[in-house]
């Protein structure tokens, strides 16, 4: 306390601290205007051992206000500027180029039906997306790294069977793993879903509700995935580490001021839309740069954070529909005003509901002309390979695919009875020749006989008469005999 109080009346003016920076060394003034507006600030080694030297030796800026109390260690690799510096710093005043009235940013405009359709085709095609993510993890679990998280090569599996880009997947995986859609079985060390899923069979409004209550009560931030690591081992701190990002489900992506953070941007995206005045049908586009204004005037003592997270937080609303076309929808003004309910009755007279049928074409592709039911989603991913993006997929039909649904357990007459259950025109004739004919040869056994074998421990020496055709030289002046095939066997 006595070097406190030593300190503070050390530096009561911002002409005595003038005093004392006169004998400092070069770039200590630069150094300083960094702690501006943010008190602390990452420092390597902060807990050296400093002390006061003579005037005239070469010492830096941090070892000499370290050794005169002007910087406050607070651990191995972080630094605080004392309260009474701050002040005098910045002339006794307690924030810079503060103004009683709140600074009014330039705004764009979009119309209301333009943002209403935004917002409605983002959250029917984050829900789609969310069916068939699942639908993905249930048939093949997710594995993990050794360090946490997913994988590159299984974002990029993902990517190509939910055909959107690898960005695009962590955001989404994030989002599922957060609202408990997907956990980890650490037994098996993989992410699965989990069994008797009560999202998938609720109405699409409630699983969108479901989605946004996680999100927002979450720690987790899904759009730090692909972002540097702030820190790694090895490296200064503070300093992004080469060539390693945060993975999707890993510890990286965790902040805890995330909630707080969320539910302010979403009252200034509130507030500012409130205040504008605009003609009827024009609503206000608000960019980061607009809520981050009102965010470092409002709370200043935040702004880095909002700084940090506002761009990836408005991504996240607009991909849940709470932001549509860069305007405040309604569904995120009623989240604003703590209203969910408000907001689930909005979205339940607006967004269509999930169709039941598909149309068969007899290019052997069935049309979805909408967002479909997910139990309808999840039985076509298993008889058919889907191409394409939004809401009216194309969900292509082959040998492979029909034998994929086989091994499933699905036999011809059952597949044929799915299908013209739910399809708005008849089987065609070639999809229906199809699959009654893979049905005919699936699991089928062929017995034949061998006549002669090849046996060698050298594989380099099997692979010579491998490649070899029938009739020609399997040997140097031995042909195998026509309507004979060899077996060639390692020992």
């Amino acid at each position: 306390m006595e070097a406190a109080l030593a300190l503070q009346h050390w530096t009561s003016s911002p002409e005595a601290l003038q005093d004392i920076l006169a004998g400092a060394p070069e770039r200590t003034t630069a150094l300083l205007a960094r702690f501006r507006n943010w008190a602390m600030g990452a420092v390597p080694q902060a807990q050296r051992k400093a002390s006061v030297i003579t005037e005239g030796a070469d010492v830096g800026p941090v070892d000499w206000l370290l050794a005169r109390g002007l910087l406050v260690p607070l651990d191995a690799a972080h630094v605080e500027l004392p309260h009474s510096v701050g002040l005098a710093l910045r002339g006794g005043a307690v924030i810079n180029d503060f103004t009683l009235e709140p600074p009014v940013p330039e705004l764009g405009w979009t119309t209301a039906a333009l943002r209403r359709n935004a917002a409605l085709s983002a959250i029917s095609e984050t829900l789609r997306l969310a069916s068939e993510l699942l639908h993905s993890v249930r048939e093949h679990p997710l594995a993990t790294l050794r360090s946490g998280g997913v994988g590159v090569r299984e974002i990029r599996r993902l990517a190509e069977q939910l055909r959107i880009d690898q960005a695009a997947v962590g955001r989404l995986l994030e989002l599922c793993g957060l609202a408990g859609l997907i956990r980890l079985d650490v037994d098996s060390s993989s992410w699965v879903q989990p069994p008797q899923l009560e999202w998938l069979v609720l109405p699409r409004q409630e699983q969108w509700l479901w989605l946004v209550n996680a999100w927002l009560a979450s720690e987790r931030v899904p759009s730090m995935v692909g972002q540097p690591l702030n820190t790694a081992p090895g490296t200064a701190a503070g300093r992004p580490a080469s060539g390693t990002t945060i993975a999707a489900l890993s510890a990286g992506a965790q902040r805890p001021d995330a909630p707080v953070v969320r539910k302010r941007i979403l009252e200034i995206l509130h507030e500012l839309t409130q205040q504008a005045s605009a003609a009827d049908g024009a609503a206000p586009v608000l960019d980061a740069a607009a809520v981050l204004q009102r965010a470092e005037w409002s709370q200043p003592r935040m702004a880095r954070r909002f700084s940090s997270l506002i761009r990836g937080v408005l991504a996240e609303a607009e991909m849940l529909g709470l932001v549509g076309s860069g305007a405040l929808s309604q569904l995120g003004s009623a989240f604003a005003e703590d209203s969910p309910d408000s907001a689930l009755a909005i979205l339940g007279e607006h967004l269509p509901a999930a169709l039941n049928h598909v149309l068969l074409q007899a290019d052997l592709t069935a049309v979805a002309p909408g967002y479909l039911a997910p139990d309808l989603t999840g039985k076509l991913l298993a008889m058919a390979d889907a191409e394409g993006q939004g809401p009216a997929t194309i969900y292509r039909f082959s040998a492979e695919s029909i034998k994929r649904a086989l091994d499933d357990g699905y036999d011809a007459a059952g597949l044929l009875v799915f299908l013209r259950d739910h399809s708005a025109t008849a089987v065609p004739q070639p999809l229906a020749y199809l699959v009654e004919d893979t049905a005919s040869r699936h699991g089928r056994l062929r017995v034949g006989q061998a006549v002669s074998f090849i046996q060698s421990d050298d594989e380099a020496a099997l692979r010579e008469p491998a490649g070899r055709t029938e009739g020609s030289p399997a040997w140097p002046g031995q042909p195998v005999p026509h309507g004979c095939h060899v077996i060639l066997a390692a020992a």
